[in-house]
């Protein structure tokens, strides 16, 4: 079985503690990602492995919600497993003077569900979750230099 993933890196001018603090906290998704209009964190989840994460996500017209469990975490890392079976790692890591915030994201089909797809459809899944991941992390790029 090939395992396929996707992954991204960026580097930022502050600290790991600093990035981490910005990008964990649910709430964040809704000023990196234009699609999102609220995010929060399920009452009663708490922070860690467990926490359930949900963004709405719509037009204003048409809203429909994005369940994200964190399945693990570390100092500075975390994994989430979206409703529709894709894991994401996010982890910071120092770098020189900065830090490397890295994104490394897994389709459900390389993570043992959502059936059997050819290689095409796998290619083609890639590249909405590389798309998906540069576009976040320039996000993220962009919103710690306004601070």
């Amino acid at each position: 079985m090939e395992t396929c993933f996707t992954a991204s890196r960026i580097l930022l001018g502050h600290t790991p503690a600093d990035v981490w603090a910005f990008i964990r906290p649910a709430e964040t998704s809704a000023l990196l990602e234009p699609e999102v209009v609220r995010a929060f964190s399920v009452p009663g989840t708490g922070p860690g492995v467990g926490e359930q994460q949900i963004a709405i996500i719509g037009d204003g017209e048409h809203q429909e919600a994005r369940l994200l469990t964190v399945v693990a975490e570390g100092e500075g890392w975390a994994e989430t497993l979206s409703d529709e079976g894709v894991r994401i790692r996010s982890e910071v890591t120092p770098a020189g003077r900065g830090t490397r915030l890295a994104l490394t994201a897994w389709p459900p089909e390389a993570s043992g569900g959502g059936g059997q797809l050819t290689r095409v459809h796998l290619d083609d899944r890639e590249h909405h979750l590389a798309t998906y991941l540069d576009a976040y992390l320039d996000a993220v790029k962009a919103h710690l230099e306004d601070r």
